[in-house]
């Protein structure tokens, strides 16, 4: 019987597991969608509307997207005037896009836009146009722009029209048709719907005449013409990406408008390159350049970007080593905060990619280039960290107590307390003088919290406090043991009274208390 109760049992569960498995597998062949609901693709579609529709959504849903195309173009073909017909014309311009073709994708959406049909965001058709559109011009600028023309006479809101003359303005600059592209711009200004917004026209309006005084031949107007642009952008006040650009355009073409030597009008505007997100070809041609007009403006100008472009490429610690070149080529320059910010990101990249070790000399460097700057104190935060991090504990402590003593005002100098005392607590075992390490650790952790009770790393400061404080009880419970087995009860019940006296709380205090009854008073006070 019981064997017999056992194989049931067993048979039973081979049931459920059975269950559950087919239950699964069942699951996998639904899938879902807004507009159609739970979609079963386990099965042949009905021959509906709705039925077409689902089935071509769920291919869509799971990436077959050619077998999507097909069957939302089943649903035009047998219903087009069904509800489901422009979701589906939408349905297949968005394949067509997965499929590597924009044009056919942006085609088919104008259409759209011409029928607009119910139940289809014309804003989501436009927005993914323009998309599209982009990506169009690089290979075709010609069609991409006479495929924009319906998209900007159906772009249904305002900031949608701003955004396609935005696209038809960075079409015609592919095209280099550059007189158009900055007309194009500036219409766009015309009709932003923010400050930012119009400010964004106003640089691309500025950038398409510095380009083509790279492309063509300088152009005194042209660069009369951007400055007057890009200067109160550059002045904004504001931080934010137009506001960064500005400021670096606009010296470079103020450059090239005093510089009376006209072969270096080609190094002032080659950065346009990067502008337009071409590194590789700029980095060429400021290699050249910088051994062309070595220790001129033009060169220094050169030997930068030089270093920028590889930075733009992506090659961090290639751009840091130049970056260096570049200060020492050119000491007096007047780039060493930019220099000094951009080794910082190259820091935090490298750090990001797990390099932690040139990580730490690209921080290392820029406390030397810049010892007085902004990011000199969250250099050495970082490098501190990344030697924790690294379970380098004694070059950690060294590192935070150079930023508690450089930078006392430091915003950082909390932190460096706190992060001063993990250190202290990491190396303890460690260490010949264990017990004064864990003292300077619990101080680091107790003056923190003083400073900053709600702080950042207040509630794991509070639990080092605890694990320091139970690691001294520890240590001197140790060496109270150690009196003992050396019989010397005095000094084992100083160390035992110590201990229920200082860490009352700790996990051994209770054995303290428990050896100072037995060892008797003798022990209880200090020698």
């Amino acid at each position: 019987m019981r064997i017999t109760s056992v194989t049931t049992l067993v048979s039973a569960f081979g049931v459920l597991f059975l269950y559950f498995g087919l239950a699964t597998e069942a699951r996998a062949e639904w899938t879902w969608d807004a507009d159609a609901g739970w979609i079963n693709m386990g099965e042949p579609p009905a021959i509906s509307d709705q039925g077409l529709y689902g089935y071509a959504a769920g291919l869509f849903t799971r990436g077959e997207y050619a077998a999507a195309s097909e069957y939302f173009t089943k649903v035009n073909a047998l219903f087009p005037d069904s509800p489901f017909a422009g979701k589906a014309q939408f349905g297949l311009a968005r394949c067509e896009a997965h499929l590597g073709r924009p044009g056919n994708a942006v085609h088919l959406c104008n259409e759209l836009l011409m029928q607009k049909p119910a139940g289809v965001n014309l804003e989501e058709v436009v927005s993914f146009q323009l998309d599209q559109v982009g990506i169009l011009a690089e290979r075709d600028p010609q069609r991409a722009e006479d495929l924009l023309v319906p998209v900007m006479q159906g772009a249904p809101t305002p900031t949608l029209l701003y955004e396609a003359i935005m696209r038809q303005a960075r079409t015609l600059l592919i095209a280099e048709r550059f007189d158009d592209a900055r007309d194009s711009a500036l219409s766009a200004a015309d009709r932003a719907y923010s400050e930012t917004s119009r400010d964004d026209a106003r640089l691309l309006a500025a950038m398409c005449d510095l380009i083509a005084c790279r492309v063509t031949q300088p152009s005194l107007l042209r660069l009369d013409r951007a400055i007057a642009l890009l200067r109160p952008l550059a002045t904004s006040g504001r931080t934010d990406a137009t506001t960064t650009a500005a400021q670096e355009y606009l010296p470079l073409a103020e450059d090239a408008l005093n510089d009376l030597d006209v072969r270096h009008m080609r190094v002032y505007m080659a950065p346009t390159l990067l502008y337009q997100e071409r590194p590789d070809e700029a980095r060429s041609l400021f290699n050249t350049a910088r051994h062309e007009f070595k220790n001129t403006l033009a060169g220094e100008t050169a030997s930068y970007y030089y270093a920028e472009s590889l930075f733009r490429s992506r090659d961090y610690w290639s751009a840091f080593k130049e970056f260096q070149v570049f200060l020492k080529g050119y000491p007096a320059t007047s780039r060493l905060q930019q220099v000094v910010q951009r080794e910082f990101h190259i820091g935090q990249l490298l750090g990001d990619q797990g390099k932690r070790s040139r990580a730490i000399t690209v921080m290392e460097t820029v406390t030397t280039d810049e010892p007085n700057g902004p990011l000199a104190d969250d250099a050495l935060m970082f490098i501190g960290r990344a030697q924790l991090d690294w379970g380098h504990y004694d070059e950690a402590k060294k590192t935070f107590d150079s930023l508690l003593k450089g930078y006392p005002r430091s915003e950082w100098a909390t932190a460096a307390l706190y992060f001063s005392g993990v250190a202290d607590l990491k190396s303890a075992d460690l260490a010949g003088d264990r017990e004064d390490v864990l003292g300077k650790a619990r101080s680091e952790f107790e003056l923190y919290l003083r400073n900053e009770p709600q702080g950042m790393f207040a509630e794991e400061a509070r639990k080092q406090l605890i694990t320091t404080k139970e690691q001294q009880a520890e240590n001197l419970a140790a060496i109270a043991k150690f009196y003992e087995r050396r019989h010397e009860p005095k000094a084992a019940g100083v160390y035992y009274a110590l201990v229920v006296g200082s860490f009352p709380v700790s996990s051994v205090a209770p054995q303290a208390q428990a050896r100072l009854k037995a060892l008797g008073a003798t022990g209880g006070t200090h020698p």
